[in-house]
């Protein structure tokens, strides 16, 4: 605990009078990060001419009823609470992940429910709670750089915000405060001060950074730190992205960079006309990235990589939806979080298939959509049905707004950071008529044995940094095509010679390592997908075809017919899985997950460390020199009748037919190279 009472009564006397002005000299009017007393009318007429945003208003203020209830320790977070969550640290408060999330958050959203509502007691039981956190500890105390960044962003926000109803004792705990952790940030010298490729791209720097401008420009005073922090986002702005806007970190990781990018941006710009966000070109494309990894059901998106199938912060895209009028962003985010999906509005929710975060360490998120949010931008349905993103991830359905439809990813590409990718090239996810059959299982699970992805002798994919690529790409109106190259991922490339790489793998070297995948749109959507493999030793290896579903699907398999079939647990609807190739020496089996454990992962609870908790798995296993799977996933309803499949040919080239009952007849040709693929209708 902090005795400075004597100090504050000197600095407070020479306050006021005119020895001590030229401190504060420079310091802003407050509120003036993101919005001025005089702007308070706009925000809240803009508020009223929207249905949506009058319900998000609705969520914030009883949010903020809420936090009137809590004590005023402001980082009081019960381990009973959620005991899943991995980032307790034994209960030790100080060293809670969220910690700085926890302040911000609960200032933020009293703060901003006070000039939206005109309620004092808002501002009242926010100045208790930024007041007892100065005086609770020490900012050196707390787990580490994203806390310090996550509490220096709450804390400048909380003062420009609080100002006006501080007294001047309290304006100085909170100043003294600032310029603790912003001290830290300026002078951390670590590895996320480095411009590296693993660095510049990751959220940490965005969060670090953002969290130390929004700090300078809350004093005023403080121009070297200010000059750090853009150059720094400069960085993060350029790189963590690909060319069409997918943050390859995943879109939690990615919203939670924003949330440190966006703020401080606007603030920037508010005070100096500096735009950061323009000097990304493909800026725009960031919410594309939420509109194509959307469940069909909404309410989620697919949890690839460290992410959960929540959004985390909805702060930064908001900001971007409304500033560049993408109206088929807007659609997605209503389905996801709006009145279609979790109501939420971005106001935070549990995480799934991610850490078990609680949903007040998604920070300020909800105040930040209303003051961004536009009430005149209209959402539209999006009409194109597969999207290629360069960096090497193709989403694929047959519609939007229909909770019964089908949808399909396939990731083959590169990721800009090494933290939180999974050892997942070459990997699919298969959701439709309502049911998750073929799932990435988001956060923890990391290695290529949870994923539906092939192993080789038992091990997979490197850790880390597997890169893969996308060979081919075709929409084909009734079908969508897709060729995927992972043999750079099952060993290092020579470029990551120099890194210390933990590896999954058995470092064969291999000459193919290729998946093709159609993916059919109908009432009974299918896929078929072409597996080849060749080492380069030419020796007979064993290889293990993968496929993980929900935990709550029954999986069966039928060995004598190379077939197996999973039962959704939402309704019941079936996925029947084929073995066309190998047609011999090939077994069949639900896997035996009991006491199977994730390996690798620190700050993980045990149950969460149990693969049994994540998914159910089926493996096919064969041993061959160069093995070549052909498989079909095809999705219907229980009581359907099911397609008459015949075939011909052998492992060079296939011909498969598909009969349904409503007249429809696919014909696909499927070789090494390329799957062909029509259709006709019986009259």
């Amino acid at each position: 605990m902090k005795n400075i009472a004597l100090v504050q009564f000197i600095v407070i006397f020479l306050f006021s009078t005119s020895l001590f002005k030229p401190l504060f000299a420079q310091e802003p009017e407050h509120p003036s990060l993101f919005f001025t007393v005089g702007d308070v009318p706009a925000i809240k007429q803009n508020i009223a001419d929207s249905e949506w945003m009058k319900q998000a208003y609705e969520v914030i203020i009883e949010q903020a009823n809420e936090m009137m209830e809590f004590g005023s320790q402001p980082f009081a977070y019960s381990e009973s609470l959620n005991p899943d969550y991995g980032h307790t640290v034994g209960g030790d408060w100080k060293k809670i992940g969220i910690l700085g999330r926890i302040l911000e958050k609960r200032v933020g959203t009293l703060g901003i429910a006070g000039y939206l509502s005109g309620d004092q007691r808002y501002f009242n039981k926010a100045i208790e709670i930024i007041i007892a956190s100065a005086e609770a500890s020490d900012p050196e105390e707390w787990y580490g750089h994203l806390q310090q960044a996550d509490g220096a962003r709450g804390y400048a926000i909380g003062y420009d915000l609080l100002y006006p109803y501080m007294d001047d004792r309290e304006r100085l705990i909170v100043r003294n405060e600032i310029d603790r952790v912003a001290t830290i940030l300026f002078e951390y010298d670590g590895v996320w001060s480095k411009s590296l490729p693993d660095v510049n791209s990751q959220n940490h720097t965005a969060v670090h950074y953002g969290g130390l401008g929004l700090c300078a420009i809350a004093l005023g005073n403080k121009p070297e730190w200010q000059t750090k922090a853009t150059e720094r986002i400069r960085v993060y702005i350029a790189e963590f992205i690909d060319d069409t806007g997918y943050g390859t970190e995943g879109i939690d990781y990615t919203n939670y960079g924003l949330l440190g990018v966006v703020p401080y941006a606007v603030a920037l710009q508010r005070s100096t006309g500096v735009d950061l966000i323009a000097e990304q070109p493909s800026m725009n494309l960031i919410p594309n990235q939420l509109i194509w990894t959307m469940l069909p059901w909404g309410n989620e998106v697919i949890a690839m990589n460290d992410n959960p199938t929540t959004l985390g912060s909805s702060a930064g895209i908001m900001y971007i939806i409304s500033r560049y009028k993408l109206q088929e962003a807007l659609w997605a985010w209503f389905q996801i979080e709006g009145e279609q999906g979790a109501k939420s509005y971005g106001g935070g929710r549990l995480s799934y298939r991610g850490d078990n975060r609680p949903s007040i360490g998604d920070g300020l998120s909800l105040p930040l959509v209303l003051l961004w949010g536009d009430s005149q931008l209209e959402p539209v349905a999006p009409t194109k049905l597969s999207h290629l993103f360069s960096s090497g991830r193709v989403f694929m359905r047959d519609s939007w707004g229909n909770p019964l439809g089908s949808h399909v990813s396939f990731t083959s590409g590169t990721d800009y950071h090494a933290a939180h990718n999974h050892s997942d090239e070459n990997a699919f996810t298969f959701n439709a008529l309502g049911e998750e059959f073929a799932i990435d299982p988001g956060r923890f699970p990391w290695s290529t044995r949870s994923h539906n992805a092939i192993l080789v002798n038992g091990s997979g994919q490197i850790k880390g940094y597997g890169r893969g690529r996308i060979l081919d790409f075709r929409e084909m109106g009734n079908a969508v095509y897709v060729k995927g190259d992972a043999k750079e991922a099952y060993a290092p490339a020579l470029q990551f010679g120099y890194k210390n790489i933990e590896t999954d793998s058995n470092q064969l070297v291999f000459s193919v390592a290729q998946r093709q995948l159609l993916y059919v749109r109908g009432k009974q959507p299918y896929l078929f997908i072409v597996d080849d493999f060749q080492t380069e030793d030419n020796k007979v290896n064993e290889y293990t075809w993968l496929l993980h579903t929900d935990t709550a699907n029954t999986i069966m398999t039928f060995p004598k017919k190379n077939a197996a079939q999973i039962m959704g647990s939402n309704r019941g609807a079936i996925c029947d899985i084929n073995f066309l190739w190998p047609q011999t020496n090939l077994s069949i089996e639900e896997s035996d997950l009991i006491g199977a454990q994730i390996i690798g992962v620190g700050k993980i609870t045990d149950k969460n460390r149990l693969l049994s908790n994540h998914y159910k798995e089926l493996n096919a296993k064969t041993k061959a020199k160069n093995p070549h799977f052909v498989t079909l996933l095809l999705a219907r309803e229980d009581n359907s009748i099911k397609p008459t499949i015949t075939r011909k040919g052998n492992a060079e080239k296939v011909e498969v037919r598909l009969k349904f009952a409503n007249g429809v007849n696919d014909i696909i040709i499927l070789t090494q190279e390329d799957i062909e693929f029509s259709r006709t209708f019986n009259k």
